[in-house]
């Protein structure tokens, strides 16, 4: 009986032994941080001036322009479309181009008062960048956008001051804010 009892007492002892080693590696556990919780989806939630709600991430242009056009008062502002908004040479959107186009859409048709001019980005009137600007107008009225709500100009003047560059085919767009019309029991 000598021999159960010294292996019981045997099995007992591996199974503490175990378990105060187990101790240390299972309270350093706790020393390691938490990783940070994803950023929540409805944060990148802009809702437009017509209620409806698109995704635009904190920095990103279409963000910006969402709460510009948002805000209060008649003022404008210029955007360059990018460099990378066309294939090489051509008036034909990129990838990157007809998101940025798609966006524009979206804004334009949330907020019906607002008033966008494409315009060649450099110091001379620009064929390609004119074509480009078509194509942007066109792109946009085939989504829905007001025709009056487009304009494509072949000299930025005043309005682009800052927004100047001095290549061919370079695109910009400045958006016009109108304070929205008052109508009530006396108009």
């Amino acid at each position: 009986m000598k021999t159960g009892r010294a292996a019981t007492s045997l099995q007992t002892m591996v199974s503490l032994a175990l378990i105060g080693a187990a101790g240390p590696s299972l309270s350093a556990c706790n020393d390691v941080e938490a990783a940070p919780e994803a950023q929540s989806p409805r944060a990148d939630l802009v809702v437009l001036g017509d209620g409806t709600t698109m995704v635009a991430r904190e920095g990103a242009l279409s963000r910006d322009i969402a709460e510009w056009l948002a805000g209060k008062g008649s003022d404008s502002r210029s955007y360059p479309f990018g460099a990378d908004g066309f294939r090489p040479e051509t008036a034909q959107l990129s990838p990157a181009g007809l998101s940025r186009a798609v966006d524009l859409g979206t804004l334009l048709r949330a907020t019906p008062n607002a008033k966008l001019v494409l315009y060649s980005d450099g110091n001379e009137a620009d064929a390609l960048a004119e074509s480009r600007a078509e194509t942007v107008a066109s792109f946009l009225g085939e989504r829905g956008v007001l025709a009056g709500q487009v304009r494509v100009a072949s000299m930025p003047g005043d309005a682009a001051s800052g927004a100047r560059r001095h290549h061919s085919g370079g695109l910009s767009f400045r958006l016009d804010r109108s304070a929205p019309a008052v109508t009530g029991p006396n108009t």
